[in-house]
């Protein structure tokens, strides 16, 4: 039986068969098999990685969601620092519900406070997946300048958006009024 070859000037050889001279040529079985099992891990490579980048993507969209809703408060309690002073702001739990309308007339600061917190939950409930809360601690720093320190925590279950892949997140701006 004869093999083919290259030789240096790049001529076939003619392989020999059964007695049959025949010209070697085109891939075997077992290459063609090789070359589709690296194909498929590869592909299998690719698809996690788009897996991975939805997570990422997802993620990184709620926490742009939570910096927005942090920014929103804290330029509602710059407008009122009569309310921030009196710590109006400070809840654990945000209130459901408002006795004014201060969108449609003038209110008290600890109203207006009221007000901007229903309106904040609110804006949370339809931004952030189900089951999010906020907390917002006041702290004056030095009353007779006018200083106060603003710390807002906003927390959500990350597993409840598509692609979510951790547990809960959180966002921690601290601000100084």
């Amino acid at each position: 039986m004869f093999v083919m070859t290259r030789h240096s000037n790049h001529q076939r050889v003619p392989v020999q068969r059964g007695g049959v001279n025949r010209v070697a040529r085109g891939f075997t079985m077992v290459e063609v098999l090789v070359s589709m099992l690296i194909l498929a891990i590869g592909l299998l490579g690719l698809a996690g990685l788009q897996a991975s980048g939805l997570r990422y993507s997802g993620n990184s969209a709620l926490r742009t969601q939570a910096l927005l809703l942090s920014q929103d408060i804290s330029e509602r309690m710059r407008a009122n620092p009569t309310g921030v002073s009196a710590s109006n702001y400070e809840v654990t739990t945000l209130p459901t519900s408002y006795t004014t309308d201060c969108g449609a007339a003038t209110c008290t600061p600890a109203a207006l406070a009221t007000y901007d917190l229903v309106k904040w939950k609110n804006t949370i409930d339809s931004r952030l997946p189900a089951g999010a809360s906020a907390t917002i601690d006041v702290a004056p720093d030095s009353p007779s300048a006018g200083i106060t320190t603003v710390v807002i925590t906003l927390t959500w279950d990350d597993r409840t958006t598509e692609g979510g892949g951790g547990a809960n997140q959180s966002l921690i701006s601290t601000l100084q009024l």
